[in-house]
């Protein structure tokens, strides 16, 4: 499992038994490929862990994994996701 230090997460969703699917991307060298446009990993679940707006809980768990999950980033400002089972979606950074 990668490092939580120097990476990024890509969270799809918070369901109601407080479960995250999450993939990360390390620091170099990692699944991103050379020229930093695709990426490929695993779409990992923890559960357990803290929600925004709630108290420190504890460290999550991983629970599994639903499958693999692709990103290729288009722009700056756009890319596509490639979701376990072939569904594809464009995804933006958004704001906050």
């Amino acid at each position: 499992m990668a490092s939580n230090v120097g990476s990024e997460r890509v969270s799809l969703r918070r369901t109601k038994d407080r479960s995250w699917p999450v993939s990360e991307v390390p620091e170099r060298p990692g699944p991103l490929s050379p020229d930093g446009k695709n990426f490929i990993g695993t779409l990992d679940k923890y559960q357990g862990g803290q929600c925004i707006a709630c108290a420190y809980s504890g460290r999550p768990t991983l629970v599994g994994n639903d499958g693999p999950v692709a990103i290729t980033f288009n722009s700056p400002t756009s890319a596509t996701m490639t979701l376990p089972g072939g569904r594809v979606t464009q995804i933006q950074p958004q704001p906050f």
